[in-house]
């Protein structure tokens, strides 16, 4: 069985940036945690507010001209309660966390409309080396941050901790990195702490000299974010609503393929557990900025009674005519699209990469959004997944 490697570098060996709690930030922190109504999460609403202002006072010190803003902060939402916050007793691996702190550089006029986002990852009493940190705060449109700050709350000490910082983009391609070379992905992810940068205070100087766009984040397929895309779209992108039940009863629309000859659309296979599978694959061509591309669809079914009722899907992008893909070439997946649960994965095109692909797995009639992009154009599906 293969295993998580990381940096032999331990917790102890962290240097870390200590600041001290004073009694007006336990007061806030207990008025804050009085306005959640579980009472068992109040101590970890407790603790994350310690750690909030605690981390708001080393902002205020360190740099004046770095104003804070808490209007959309995940610690005054019960909703986030719901999601994230974990009884230790349950989730003892779980970390906590801090969503939605806006960072502005206010000196800086060009980009002062714009905000970084900080997550905060909390916890309280740090002992291992991998942190364990659910996909949704990663790939989520509505928590997803520019930063990711590892804090250590010692409340009895009246002390609070900052072990490092780390970017959005290190942290995906890190975790890309990761799944091709272990071959797989699991919900939540697991996060050295060696992949943290520990001179935090490098968070200034990527406020002062980075504008938030530099580091994209995933963005909600509303509405509103659809239509400035589909000024862009070429005769490539497919208008229609994609069921995949249609593929197992073997019609194919829209210039949709199947690989099979006799539009033979199952195929059997054994997996290493003998569970009987089938499939369903399409294949349509589409040229982006002239460039004649292959996008397929693959769908995986267990024909046998299991516990897990979980399709899989495999989204994946190939090249036509030539040997390897455009550098740059992105294709994005957005699970449960125009909600507020919608999740988002890309995987961008390298230099001689022949193919690049998204794999999720979900229960049957679970809808996904699946967008290609290169130099301009933009090639956009959206589908539902058979039942």
């Amino acid at each position: 069985m293969k295993t998580f490697t990381h940096s032999q570098q331990g917790i102890q060996e962290l240097p870390t940036r200590m600041i001290w709690l004073e009694p007006e930030h336990f007061e806030a922190a207990r008025n804050i945690s009085n306005q959640h109504t579980s009472e068992a999460k109040q101590w970890k609403v407790y603790l994350n507010a310690l750690a909030l202002l605690g981390f708001e006072n080393w902002i205020q010190e360190y740099n004046p001209d770095v104003k804070i803003n808490l209007e959309k902060c995940s610690i005054f939402e019960q909703e986030f309660d719901n999601l994230f916050l974990t009884n230790q007793s349950e989730q003892i691996n779980y970390q906590d966390f801090v969503c939605n702190i806006a960072l502005e550089n206010i000196t800086l006029e060009d980009i002062a409309l714009e905000e970084f986002k900080v997550t905060l990852v909390t916890v309280d009493n740090l002992i291992n080396d991998v942190l364990t940190i659910p996909n949704q705060i990663i790939y989520s449109p509505k928590y997803a941050a520019h930063f990711y700050i590892l804090v250590e709350v010692l409340p009895e000490d009246e002390q609070l901790k900052i072990y490092g910082l780390l970017r959005s983009d290190k942290l995906t391609k890190n975790l890309q990195a990761v799944k091709l070379e272990y071959g797989f992905e699991t919900r939540d992810a697991l996060i050295p702490i060696s992949w943290f940068d520990t001179e935090v205070n490098n968070l200034f100087v990527y406020t002062c000299f980075l504008s938030p766009t530099a580091l994209v984040l995933p963005v909600s397929q509303t509405q509103e974010t659809i239509i400035p895309s589909l000024n862009k779209i070429k005769d490539a992108t497919c208008k229609t609503f994609l069921k995949l039940n249609d593929w197992w009863n073997g019609v194919y629309e829209d210039n949709w393929q199947s690989l099979f000859t006799n539009n033979l659309t199952w195929g059997y296979v054994r997996s290493v557990n003998q569970a009987k599978l089938a499939f369903a694959l399409g294949v349509k061509p589409i040229i982006l900025d002239d460039k004649t591309l292959k996008v397929s669809i693959k769908e995986i079914k267990n024909l046998e009674e299991t516990d897990n009722q979980e399709n899989d899907v495999i989204v994946k992008i190939e090249p036509d005519d030539e040997k390897c893909l455009p550098p740059g070439l992105i294709l994005r997946v957005t699970l449960y699209p125009h909600t507020p649960e919608s999740v988002s994965k890309e995987a961008i095109a390298k230099d001689s990469d022949v193919a690049i692909k998204l794999e999720f797995s979900e229960l049957p009639g679970t809808e996904f959004f699946i967008e290609a992009s290169l130099g301009g154009d933009v090639f956009i599906q959206e589908c539902v997944m058979s039942n």
